[in-house]
């Protein structure tokens, strides 16, 4: 069952949070992102005019594949987070053709309640780096039979460079002042 607040709730003032979900309670609907121990959500709510703003903090492991090898890694296990809210009677109605810097800021609800639980997923995605690496010097998978190269040298024979990029391979070795005029 999904964490919510009724923003009838929060004209009374602000709302606390505080809950805990199992890996299996919450949906990342990425395969290479999970969340690998219990998430403990903590935070409060507040309204300001018609805008709804949410921060607080999330505790728990999450991991991601790493992008050359595929090995599960830990990115993090506490995350804060804030989000401003509007109707989205008002988002569209104010809205222009264009989006705009500030509108990136905002993230839009409609009804009576607030699904913390989509809130919470939406931020932790945001916060994976755009490439995860469980190591930087990960040597990454073989490209031709697909052995983790962080583990063991593969049998394959290197492919000979194509005769067309041959002379960037002289480039590669060569000081960088020979190519100034």
């Amino acid at each position: 069952m999904a964490m919510r607040i009724d923003i009838r709730d929060l004209q009374q003032g602000k709302k606390s949070f505080d809950y805990v979900r199992q890996s299996e309670e919450l949906s990342l609907d990425e395969d290479s992102v999970r969340l690998a121990s219990p998430l403990t959500v903590s935070g409060e709510a507040s309204l300001e005019r018609e805008e709804i703003y949410v921060q607080g903090v999330m505790r728990g492991q999450v991991e991601a594949m790493c992008d050359r090898c595929l090995r599960w890694t830990p990115l993090y296990q506490d995350l804060s987070f804030e989000a401003h809210l509007i109707p989205a009677a008002s988002y569209y109605r104010d809205q222009t053709a264009e989006l705009q810097n500030e509108d990136l800021n905002y993230s839009v609800f409609d009804g009576e309640t607030i699904d913390l639980d989509e809130l919470v997923r939406e931020q932790m995605l945001l916060s994976v780096p755009v490439q995860v690496l469980c190591a930087a010097e990960c040597r990454g998978l073989c490209s031709e039979c697909g052995t983790d190269l962080n583990r063991q040298q593969c049998a394959c024979e290197t492919p000979a460079i194509d005769p067309r990029w041959s002379a960037l391979a002289v480039m590669k070795d060569a000081p960088a002042d020979d190519f100034i005029d």
